[in-house]
């Protein structure tokens, strides 16, 4: 059946797949972060795509594929071989023709094809976060973000939330009436 085709609407698949060759054209942006964030995200993402596959659900792939390309690579030069490797496996679903000649660049010698590759197996223990990133209300709006361990202690939590600069200035010369905390989401704090 014949459907609306815009051309325009397809510019950021271009993007990305360009974005992709240049990860393994040219000399790419390192991770500033801990290798452990970098190789979490990507267990996450083969975790999520594997699904979104399964489940018919292309565009959450895609957009999943395109938070890990905007991601940066490890400093590990081993553990960015791995990340190359399983992003390419990744997307050889949905840019097969890329794929096999990123491929064929990554190894240089000939190796088989990317198609006879296995899909890349994801761990457990990396899909659980260490650190969650909170947001701090006043009054009911919100006046910042708090990044905190999973496993603080709520009280601890309060008081990082209080002595926060942006925070600091809205509870000056007010009273607390109450402080509440939902774990993992949000504090809120009450004044008068």
């Amino acid at each position: 059946d014949a459907a609306p085709w815009d051309t325009k609407n397809i510019i950021w698949v271009f993007r990305f797949l360009e974005k992709v060759e240049r990860l393994f054209t040219f000399e790419a942006k390192i991770s500033t972060e801990e290798d452990k964030n970098t190789i979490k995200l990507l267990n996450k993402t083969i975790k999520k795509v594997g699904e979104d596959i399964e489940n018919y659900k292309f565009n959450t792939a895609n957009s999943t594929l395109m938070i890990l390309v905007n991601n940066w690579l490890p400093n590990d030069l081993e553990l960015q071989r791995e990340w190359r490797k399983n992003l390419l496996i990744l997307l050889n679903p949905f840019a097969p023709h890329l794929a096999e000649e990123l491929w064929e660049r990554m190894n240089k010698q000939k190796v088989e094809s990317i198609h006879f590759e296995s899909w890349p197996k994801f761990d457990e223990n990396m899909l659980v976060d260490d650190e969650v990133t909170i947001a701090v209300q006043v009054l009911g709006k919100v006046r910042w973000q708090l990044n905190i361990s999973v496993n603080e202690n709520k009280d601890i939590i309060l008081t990082k939330a209080r002595e926060l600069e942006s925070v600091k200035k809205w509870l000056e010369g007010k009273e607390i009436v109450k402080e509440i905390y939902v774990p993992g989401k949000i504090v809120n704090i009450v004044i008068k």
